[in-house]
Protein backbone atom coordinates (compact mmCIF):
# COMPACT_ATOMS: atom_id res chain seq x y z
CA UNK A 1 0.00 0.00 0.00
CA UNK A 2 2.81 2.37 0.92
CA UNK A 3 4.50 1.58 -2.38
CA UNK A 4 1.43 2.69 -4.36
CA UNK A 5 1.04 5.78 -2.17
CA UNK A 6 4.62 6.86 -2.84
CA UNK A 7 4.13 6.32 -6.58
CA UNK A 8 0.94 8.41 -6.57
CA UNK A 9 2.70 11.17 -4.65
CA UNK A 10 5.55 11.19 -7.15
CA UNK A 11 3.16 11.42 -10.10
CA UNK A 12 1.27 14.26 -8.41
CA UNK A 13 4.50 16.20 -7.81
CA UNK A 14 5.56 15.75 -11.46
CA UNK A 15 2.16 17.01 -12.69
CA UNK A 16 2.28 20.07 -10.40
CA UNK A 17 5.83 20.96 -11.48
CA UNK A 18 4.98 20.52 -15.17
CA UNK A 19 1.88 22.70 -14.82
CA UNK A 20 3.80 25.43 -13.04
CA UNK A 21 6.56 25.33 -15.64
CA UNK A 22 4.08 25.65 -18.51
CA UNK A 23 2.69 28.83 -16.97
CA UNK A 24 6.06 30.52 -16.72
CA UNK A 25 6.53 33.21 -19.40
CA UNK A 26 8.85 32.08 -22.15
CA UNK A 27 11.66 34.42 -23.20
CA UNK A 28 10.94 36.17 -26.52
CA UNK A 29 12.94 35.07 -29.54
CA UNK A 30 13.08 36.81 -32.91
CA UNK A 31 11.09 35.18 -35.69
CA UNK A 32 11.48 35.05 -39.45
CA UNK A 33 8.96 33.86 -42.03
CA UNK A 34 8.40 33.73 -45.78
CA UNK A 35 5.04 34.18 -47.49
CA UNK A 36 3.53 33.84 -50.93
CA UNK A 37 0.51 35.90 -51.91
CA UNK A 38 -2.14 36.44 -54.53
CA UNK A 39 -3.30 40.00 -55.05
CA UNK A 40 -5.58 42.16 -57.16
CA UNK A 41 -4.40 45.54 -58.44
CA UNK A 42 -7.22 48.02 -59.00
CA UNK A 43 -6.25 51.42 -60.47
CA UNK A 44 -7.58 54.81 -59.45
CA UNK A 45 -6.97 58.37 -60.55
CA UNK A 46 -5.24 58.83 -63.90
CA UNK A 47 -4.18 55.17 -64.16
CA UNK A 48 -7.84 54.11 -64.26
CA UNK A 49 -7.96 55.36 -67.87
CA UNK A 50 -4.91 53.27 -68.85
CA UNK A 51 -5.41 49.95 -67.08
CA UNK A 52 -8.08 47.61 -65.78
CA UNK A 53 -8.23 45.59 -62.56
CA UNK A 54 -5.66 42.78 -62.82
CA UNK A 55 -4.42 39.78 -60.85
CA UNK A 56 -0.86 39.54 -59.50
CA UNK A 57 1.39 37.57 -57.17
CA UNK A 58 3.91 38.44 -54.49
CA UNK A 59 6.68 37.08 -52.28
CA UNK A 60 7.53 38.45 -48.83
CA UNK A 61 10.02 38.08 -46.00
CA UNK A 62 8.55 38.84 -42.57
CA UNK A 63 10.56 39.58 -39.42
CA UNK A 64 9.18 40.01 -35.90
CA UNK A 65 10.92 42.81 -33.97
CA UNK A 66 8.83 41.93 -30.92
CA UNK A 67 5.60 39.94 -30.37
CA UNK A 68 3.44 42.77 -31.72
CA UNK A 69 5.62 44.42 -34.38
CA UNK A 70 6.65 43.10 -37.80
CA UNK A 71 8.80 44.34 -40.67
CA UNK A 72 7.83 43.02 -44.11
CA UNK A 73 9.96 43.23 -47.27
CA UNK A 74 7.79 42.41 -50.28
CA UNK A 75 8.00 42.17 -54.03
CA UNK A 76 5.09 41.72 -56.46
CA UNK A 77 4.46 41.24 -60.15
CA UNK A 78 1.23 41.82 -62.08
CA UNK A 79 0.52 41.62 -65.82
CA UNK A 80 -1.74 44.66 -66.13
CA UNK A 81 -4.60 44.45 -68.59
CA UNK A 82 -4.69 47.67 -70.60
CA UNK A 83 -7.84 49.61 -71.35
CA UNK A 84 -8.29 48.83 -75.05
CA UNK A 85 -10.36 51.96 -75.76
CA UNK A 86 -7.69 54.30 -74.37
CA UNK A 87 -4.84 52.68 -76.30
CA UNK A 88 -7.01 52.41 -79.42
CA UNK A 89 -7.41 56.18 -79.45
CA UNK A 90 -3.76 56.82 -78.64
CA UNK A 91 -2.35 54.47 -81.27
CA UNK A 92 -4.87 55.36 -83.99
CA UNK A 93 -2.74 57.99 -85.83
CA UNK A 94 0.31 55.69 -85.87
CA UNK A 95 -1.69 52.77 -87.22
CA UNK A 96 -3.23 54.87 -89.99
CA UNK A 97 0.27 55.74 -91.24
CA UNK A 98 1.06 52.06 -91.78
CA UNK A 99 -1.22 51.81 -94.84
CA UNK A 100 -2.19 54.18 -97.67
CA UNK A 101 -5.88 53.39 -97.39
CA UNK A 102 -7.36 52.31 -94.09
CA UNK A 103 -11.01 51.47 -93.72
CA UNK A 104 -10.75 50.16 -90.16
CA UNK A 105 -8.32 48.85 -87.57
CA UNK A 106 -8.58 46.97 -84.30
CA UNK A 107 -6.46 46.91 -81.15
CA UNK A 108 -6.62 43.99 -78.71
CA UNK A 109 -4.71 42.04 -76.04
CA UNK A 110 -3.15 45.16 -74.53
CA UNK A 111 -0.91 44.20 -71.59
CA UNK A 112 1.64 46.04 -69.44
CA UNK A 113 3.78 44.71 -66.59
CA UNK A 114 3.90 46.17 -63.08
CA UNK A 115 6.77 45.33 -60.71
CA UNK A 116 6.82 46.62 -57.14
CA UNK A 117 9.10 46.50 -54.10
CA UNK A 118 7.98 47.65 -50.67
CA UNK A 119 9.02 47.80 -47.03
CA UNK A 120 6.29 47.85 -44.38
CA UNK A 121 6.17 48.35 -40.61
CA UNK A 122 3.18 46.56 -39.09
CA UNK A 123 1.58 46.61 -35.65
CA UNK A 124 -0.49 43.63 -34.42
CA UNK A 125 -3.54 43.93 -32.15
CA UNK A 126 -4.95 40.75 -30.49
CA UNK A 127 -8.44 39.92 -31.70
CA UNK A 128 -8.93 36.45 -30.25
CA UNK A 129 -7.16 33.11 -29.95
CA UNK A 130 -4.31 33.22 -32.50
CA UNK A 131 -6.11 36.06 -34.31
CA UNK A 132 -4.64 39.52 -34.79
CA UNK A 133 -5.88 42.66 -36.43
CA UNK A 134 -3.08 44.74 -37.87
CA UNK A 135 -2.31 48.13 -39.33
CA UNK A 136 0.77 48.67 -41.47
CA UNK A 137 2.42 51.61 -43.16
CA UNK A 138 5.22 51.47 -45.70
CA UNK A 139 7.11 52.84 -48.66
CA UNK A 140 6.96 51.52 -52.23
CA UNK A 141 8.83 51.56 -55.52
CA UNK A 142 6.93 50.92 -58.77
CA UNK A 143 8.16 50.03 -62.24
CA UNK A 144 5.71 50.04 -65.15
CA UNK A 145 7.23 48.08 -68.03
CA UNK A 146 6.33 48.54 -71.72
CA UNK A 147 2.70 48.30 -72.76
CA UNK A 148 2.20 46.03 -75.77
CA UNK A 149 -0.89 45.53 -77.89
CA UNK A 150 -1.74 43.48 -80.95
CA UNK A 151 -3.35 45.25 -83.87
CA UNK A 152 -4.94 44.41 -87.21
CA UNK A 153 -5.52 46.91 -90.04
CA UNK A 154 -8.24 46.30 -92.62
CA UNK A 155 -8.88 47.95 -96.00
CA UNK A 156 -5.70 46.79 -97.74
CA UNK A 157 -5.19 43.83 -100.06
CA UNK A 158 -4.11 41.79 -97.08
CA UNK A 159 -4.86 42.69 -93.43
CA UNK A 160 -1.81 44.08 -91.68
CA UNK A 161 -1.10 42.45 -88.33
CA UNK A 162 1.51 43.27 -85.73
CA UNK A 163 2.35 44.44 -82.24
CA UNK A 164 2.74 48.02 -81.11
CA UNK A 165 4.73 49.05 -78.03
CA UNK A 166 4.27 52.10 -75.82
CA UNK A 167 4.90 53.25 -72.25
CA UNK A 168 3.08 54.79 -69.37
CA UNK A 169 4.08 58.47 -69.20
CA UNK A 170 6.10 57.82 -66.03
CA UNK A 171 7.64 54.34 -65.96
CA UNK A 172 9.02 54.72 -62.41
CA UNK A 173 7.19 55.93 -59.33
CA UNK A 174 7.59 56.04 -55.57
CA UNK A 175 4.92 56.17 -52.94
CA UNK A 176 3.52 55.13 -49.60
CA UNK A 177 0.77 52.76 -48.52
CA UNK A 178 -1.39 51.92 -45.53
CA UNK A 179 -2.49 48.36 -44.90
CA UNK A 180 -5.24 47.15 -42.52
CA UNK A 181 -5.87 43.42 -42.30
CA UNK A 182 -6.21 40.16 -40.37
CA UNK A 183 -3.37 37.84 -39.32
CA UNK A 184 -4.31 34.29 -38.25
CA UNK A 185 -1.84 31.72 -36.89
CA UNK A 186 -2.43 28.03 -37.51
CA UNK A 187 -0.48 25.27 -35.82
CA UNK A 188 2.85 26.75 -34.71
CA UNK A 189 4.62 27.73 -37.94
CA UNK A 190 1.77 28.21 -40.42
CA UNK A 191 -0.29 31.38 -40.83
CA UNK A 192 -2.48 33.29 -43.25
CA UNK A 193 -2.72 37.02 -43.85
CA UNK A 194 -5.63 38.83 -45.52
CA UNK A 195 -5.56 42.58 -45.99
CA UNK A 196 -5.95 45.57 -48.27
CA UNK A 197 -3.19 47.99 -49.25
CA UNK A 198 -4.08 51.50 -50.31
CA UNK A 199 -1.18 52.79 -52.42
CA UNK A 200 -0.53 56.47 -53.07
CA UNK A 201 1.90 56.97 -55.97
CA UNK A 202 4.11 59.95 -56.67
CA UNK A 203 5.29 59.98 -60.29
CA UNK A 204 5.45 63.69 -61.10
CA UNK A 205 2.43 63.33 -63.39
CA UNK A 206 -1.07 62.43 -62.16
CA UNK A 207 0.03 60.89 -58.82
CA UNK A 208 -2.68 58.19 -58.94
CA UNK A 209 -3.65 55.65 -56.31
CA UNK A 210 -4.07 51.87 -56.46
CA UNK A 211 -6.09 49.53 -54.22
CA UNK A 212 -4.57 46.09 -53.63
CA UNK A 213 -6.54 43.39 -51.77
CA UNK A 214 -4.26 40.43 -51.05
CA UNK A 215 -4.29 36.98 -49.46
CA UNK A 216 -1.06 35.41 -48.21
CA UNK A 217 -0.02 32.07 -46.75
CA UNK A 218 3.24 31.86 -44.82
CA UNK A 219 5.68 29.57 -43.05
CA UNK A 220 7.75 30.62 -40.04
CA UNK A 221 11.37 29.49 -40.44
CA UNK A 222 12.33 30.11 -36.80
Amino acid sequence: MRKYLNLSTLILVVVIVATASSREPRPWKSRLAVTGSMCVWSPGGGDKELFQTSMGAGLSVMYWINPRTQIIARGTYAPLKGDAEYWYDKWGPDLEELADTVSAFDVFDVVGDLWTASLELRRLYPGGYNNYLYLGIGGDFYYFADVEGDYEIYGTAQPIKGTITDQRDATYAGGVHISPGLFFIFYRRLFVDAGVRLHFLYDGEDNPYWIEPSFSAGFRIF
